[in-house]
């Protein structure tokens, strides 16, 4: 004797109630993952301002260093010479002009290097200073 599950017969209309119970749970399911997106997006959105924000401060920090160092580089070439021009560091220091420049200008800013003449430079003895 076998038993056989007994299968209940069911009428229309609980058919329509079970199926719009079931409607009614997917509708939640998919508010609560539209939800739940939703604060993935705001969380990645605060995110990438954040790693943003860090990506510049680690860029302007290596542009300081990289100024930093080509600022020192420039203070030693002129504490070797009377005077001398913006190529000739760019020259000894492999930098391009921009970087030439920007280093120049901070020094004249200083006060550690004096612009004479367009394109022509030399130390101060404020700039021998640090330079020695």
């Amino acid at each position: 004797m076998s038993k056989e599950p007994i299968q209940k017969e069911q009428t229309i209309e609980e058919m329509i109630a079970e199926m719009q119970a079931l409607e009614q749970e997917s509708l939640l399911l998919h508010t609560r993952a539209d939800e739940v997106r939703g604060r993935i997006r705001e969380r990645l959105a605060s995110l990438d301002v954040s790693l943003g924000g860090a990506v510049k401060r680690a860029r302007r920090s290596v542009s300081k260093e990289r100024k930093t160092g080509m600022v020192d580089a420039v203070l030693a070439f002129a504490a070797e010479r009377d005077e001398f021009t913006a190529a000739d560091v760019s020259k000894a220091a492999d930098a391009t002009a921009q970087q030439t420049s920007s280093a120049l200008s901070a020094l004249v800013k200083r006060g550690l290097v004096d612009r004479f003449a367009r394109g022509r430079y030399r130390i101060t003895d404020a700039g021998r200073k640090p330079a020695e």
